[in-house]
C-alpha cells in the first residue's frame, strides 16, 4: 500500500554546486505525529512507501524503509525524490521525531543523513530533517558539565 500526506514544513532542494547538494524536510510540531506514524507503518510492513508533499513548495519525497546492509540511498522518479532509508537511518529519524514530541521541541535544530546516489542525481549529498522548534544549543563546557566530563 503506498500513502500520503501534506506538511506544513517545506521540501526544499538545495544545489550548492554540481557535486554537493541537500534535500531539507522541514517539520513543524503538526507534522511529528503524521510523519512518525508513517515511518511505524513502513517498519511494521504495514505499507510499502508514503509520499510526503508540503503545503509551501512543490516538491515531493517517496520514502521506503530499505532494511539492512547497503547506504540509504535517493533517485529522482517522476520529479519526485525516492529515498530508501536503511535500519540505521531510519531509527535516527524515528527517535528525533520522538524527541520532538516528547518535549514539544527537537533535541537539536535539524540532522543530516548521508545519502548514496543513482546516476540521476550527480555529487555527494544529504538529507536534512529541519525542526521547526528545538531546544537551545550548548556550549561545550555546558554539555561536559551534563554529561560528567572533566
Amino acid at each position: 500500500m503506498k500513502r500520503y500526506i501534506t506538511i506544513k514544513g517545506d521540501i526544499i532542494f538545495k544545489e550548492y554546486n554540481s557535486e554537493s547538494w541537500e534535500l531539507i524536510i522541514a517539520i513543524y510540531p503538526e507534522d511529528v505525529v503524521p510523519f512518525y506514524m508513517e515511518l511505524q507503518l513502513l517498519a511494521s510492513e504495514l505499507s510499502e512507501s508514503f509520499t510526503v508533499s508540503s503545503l509551501n513548495s512543490s516538491l515531493g519525497a517517496i520514502i521506503t524503509f530499505k532494511g539492512d546492509g547497503e547506504e540509504s540511498r535517493i533517485k529522482l522518479v517522476n520529479k519526485k525524490y525516492k529515498l530508501e532509508l536503511n535500519n540505521n537511518d531510519f531509527g535516527v529519524v524515528s527517535m528525533f521525531l520522538l524527541k520532538y514530541y516528547q518535549d514539544s521541541y527537537a533535541p537539536v535544530s535539524h540532522i543530516h543523513i548521508g545519502l548514496a546516489k543513482d546516476d540521476s542525481i550527480k555529487g555527494n549529498g544529504e538529507l536534512t530533517i529541519l525542526a521547526s522548534a528545538s531546544a537551545e544549543p550548548i556550549s561545550g563546557k555546558e554539555a561536559k558539565r551534563i554529561l560528567g566530563i572533566d
